[in-house]
């Protein structure tokens, strides 16, 4: 595989179709890949309905060119300290909505880092705590880990069939589709995903 194949962009273009179909319901918000200049590489989710941004409009354009420039400004320093290797976190005021943002970098196979994510969700959204169980919130960091049905079983001690009902039911409370969104949940709600990265969404 060459080092093109391995890239961001590249990977983001080949599996476009399979991000849409994980991210595009995400709840209330909004998950964003930036390239160095600000331009969008990708963006999906239900906060674009809300602020009735189709995503087609925004791919391939700097934030620059669609936002004001004081919005651009308060958010362009925090992806910058993404750009430089942070993992940041910021209040965002915009369009009369109040935003949580995590940002992170997404380095290519050298280090180097061309490109980050940014997940933007409305603030009046309930806590990771409200939302899960102790029990569910633990399998919930591991599905975002990347571990495997069976992996998770035998890291917490528990059977497989008890560990994707488990997985079902956070699906269930969370409206998800796909355990990939769980991940971006995760890490939205301050666990982001460690260990090795993550699978698409395989089983086991």
């Amino acid at each position: 595989m060459s080092e093109q194949d391995r890239s961001v962009h590249h990977l983001v273009e080949t599996h476009r179709w399979l991000l849409d179909f994980l991210l595009k319901r995400f709840p209330d918000g909004s998950v964003n890949i930036f390239e160095r200049d600000l331009r969008y590489l990708y963006t999906a989710g239900t906060g674009h309905d809300r602020l009735r941004i189709p995503p087609v409009v925004l791919i391939g354009r700097r934030l620059d060119e669609v936002y004001p420039a004081d919005l651009v400004a308060r958010v362009r320093r925090f992806l910058e300290r993404a750009f430089a290797g942070e993992m940041v976190a910021f209040p965002l005021s915009a369009f009369g909505y109040e935003y949580n943002v995590r940002a992170w970098p997404l380095p290519e196979a050298d280090g180097t880092v061309g490109a980050v994510v940014a997940i933007a969700q409305e603030a009046s959204l309930q806590t990771w705590e409200e939302e899960l169980s102790p029990r569910q919130r633990a399998i919930a960091a591991l599905v975002a880990a990347g571990l495997t049905n069976k992996e998770i079983a035998r890291r917490l001690g528990m059977s497989v069939p008890t560990v994707r009902n488990h997985v079902e039911h956070i699906m269930r409370r969370l409206g998800f589709q796909a355990r990939t969104q769980i991940g971006v949940w995760v890490a939205m709600h301050g666990r982001p995903p460690v260990g090795q990265p993550g699978r698409w969404g395989g089983e086991g």
